[in-house]
C-alpha cells in the first residue's frame, strides 16, 4: 500500500505544506502542486462544487504525482468520508469539530475494525488496485489514514484536550477565518485573543503528540511565526489565492515595464 508521506513527515516532526483546490478540479492541479514542492493536496468539498467523480480524479492524480490527497468533507455523515477514502484519499479533514461524540464518530468511520467500524472495500486506488489480504488491508489502511479536525470555535478549543484524548485525530488545523469570525474579530490575525486561542491549540497538540497547523491565513510572516511556535501542518496556498493575487501582481509588473 502506498505510504502516506505527509503523515510520515508529521510523525517525524517535519513541517508539511498543502495546496488547496476549490475552484478548478482538473486533475493536472495535482501535478502542478507536486512540481511546486507541496506535500499534500487539500481537496475542498466543503465549499466547492466538486462531485465525487471530481474529487476521485484529483485523489488519483495526486497519488500518481506523489502528493498526499487529503479531502475536506462538509459534515460527519458516514458516506461523506468513506467514499473518498475508498476512492483514493489518504486523509480526511473534518470542519467544525466541537464535541467528543463527533471525534468518536470519526474514529468509527475512518478506521477498520477493531479500531473502528469502517466497511471493507474491494480493490483500492491507494494500493494500485492490487489484491491485499484482509489482515494487510486493515493494518496498512489504518496506518496510512490521517484524520484531521478543524478548530473553528473557541468552545472547541477550550475542550481540545478532551477531544484529543481518544487518539483519533492525527492532526488539528485551525480554521483561521471561521475561528476569528466566531470570536467576533474576523480576520484580525494579530488580535491578542486570536493569538491566545491559537497558542492554546499548539500547546494542547504538543501535549498530546499531535501535529497542529493553520489554514486560510496566507500571510507569510504570520505563518512563519506559527511554524516557529511548533505548527507543522500548514495549508498555505490555494487555487483561488493564486488566481486572485498573481494576475494582479503580474499585470502591475507588465505595466511598469511598458514605455510611458
Amino acid at each position: 500500500m502506498r505510504p502516506n508521506k505527509t503523515m510520515e513527515k508529521l510523525e517525524r516532526g517535519e513541517c508539511t505544506y498543502g495546496y488547496g483546490v476549490r475552484f478548478f478540479g482538473g486533475a493536472d492541479q495535482a501535478r502542478f502542486a507536486a512540481n511546486a514542492g507541496f506535500d499534500y493536496l487539500f481537496i475542498d468539498t466543503e465549499h466547492s462544487h466538486f462531485s465525487l467523480e471530481t474529487s476521485t480524479a484529483l485523489c488519483r492524480a495526486a497519488l500518481a504525482a506523489d502528493v498526499t490527497p487529503i479531502v475536506r468533507v462538509c459534515g460527519f455523515d458516514h458516506h461523506l468520508c468513506t467514499r473518498h477514502l475508498d476512492n483514493g484519499a489518504q486523509g480526511i479533514i473534518f470542519p467544525h469539530i466541537e464535541t467528543l461524540a463527533q471525534v468518536e464518530q470519526i474514529g468509527r468511520e475512518l478506521f477498520f475494525p477493531p479500531r473502528g467500524d469502517r466497511s471493507m472495500p474491494g480493490p483500492m486506488a491507494i494500493n494500485d488496485f492490487l489484491p491485499l489480504s484482509h489482515e494487510e488491508l486493515i493494518e496498512q489502511g489504518n496506518k496510512t489514514t490521517l484524520a484531521v479536525g478543524m478548530m473553528e470555535h473557541p468552545d472547541a478549543i477550550a475542550r481540545l484536550d478532551d477531544l484529543l484524548a481518544p487518539g483519533v485525530l492525527g492532526a488539528v488545523m485551525v480554521g483561521a477565518n471561521d475561528l476569528s469570525t466566531t470570536m467576533g474579530i474576523p480576520a484580525q490575525w494579530e488580535n491578542p485573543r486570536f493569538v491566545e486561542a491559537v497558542d492554546s491549540v499548539v500547546a494542547s497538540c504538543k501535549k498530546a503528540g499531535v501535529a497542529s497547523g493553520i489554514g486560510g491565513m496566507f500571510v507569510n510572516e504570520l505563518m512563519a511565526h506559527w511554524v516557529g511556535e511548533g505548527m507543522t501542518f500548514m495549508y498555505c496556498a490555494s487555487d483561488s489565492q493564486s488566481l486572485i493575487q498573481y494576475p494582479v501582481a503580474r499585470l502591475k509588473e507588465i505595466k511598469a515595464a511598458m514605455p510611458s
